[in-house]
């Protein structure tokens, strides 16, 4: 019997593909597809605004800051100033639909609203508490994006027995930092001057 010796086998090379993440990096996510929409709008993030108001009765000027957290949690404070009127508060809430283009979201605030006030010829600043809750929803795309929010408070004097907001916004994101909107309100800040107007502002996000 004749043997023949066989060929040593050839290497055999294994090849180990490693995928990233998808999520891990929101903004090479993005430029990798160009149709995805941008992080949301103060998610995980802290955000600053302004406003100028221009209503029936007055012009006011508001000052506004949010931080939202990826757990779909937030907390706001807005500052809001008439010609002899303001109003205040901080709130907090949750976002039902959480992460995604779609927002619904349901929160409680405290502050006070007040006037300035003229007893004589003495000049001081009457102030009350006041508290509350607030829906909105809204659609955040890749720049525009619309918010509607109403907000309902209440206190313990004739100023802010009935304090509610209705507004509705409209804005477009420039270099995912920047925003620009314009927006409709109805306020009525118990006795004091409020009314329906037009507004436009800005914010940045951090």
């Amino acid at each position: 019997m004749e043997w023949v010796a066989a060929a040593p086998a050839e290497d055999v090379v294994v090849v180990v593909e490693v995928g990233s993440v998808e999520g891990s990096d929101d903004l090479e996510a993005i430029d990798e597809d160009p149709g995805r929409p941008l992080p949301r709008e103060g998610k995980g993030e802290v955000a600053f605004g302004t406003a100028l108001e221009f209503l029936d009765r007055s012009v006011a000027q508001s000052f506004s800051g949010r931080i939202e957290s990826r757990r779909d949690g937030y907390l706001e404070s807005t500052v809001r100033v008439h010609p002899g009127c303001w109003t205040g508060r901080v709130g907090a809430g949750l976002d039902v639909f959480g992460d995604g283009p779609l927002d619904l979201t349901f929160g409680l605030f405290l502050g006070a609203t007040g006037t300035n006030a003229s007893p004589g010829d003495r000049v001081g600043m009457e102030a009350s508490p006041i508290a509350g809750g607030q829906a909105a929803i809204g659609f955040d795309g890749r720049h525009l994006f619309t918010r509607y929010t109403w907000s309902a408070g209440w206190g313990g004097s004739d100023l802010d027995a009935a304090l509610t907001e209705n507004q509705f916004l409209l804005g477009y994101r420039f270099a995912r930092i920047v925003e620009l909107y314009g927006e409709i309100l109805v306020l009525d800040p118990g006795g004091s001057p409020g009314g329906s107007g037009i507004g436009v502002g800005g914010r940045i996000v951090l």
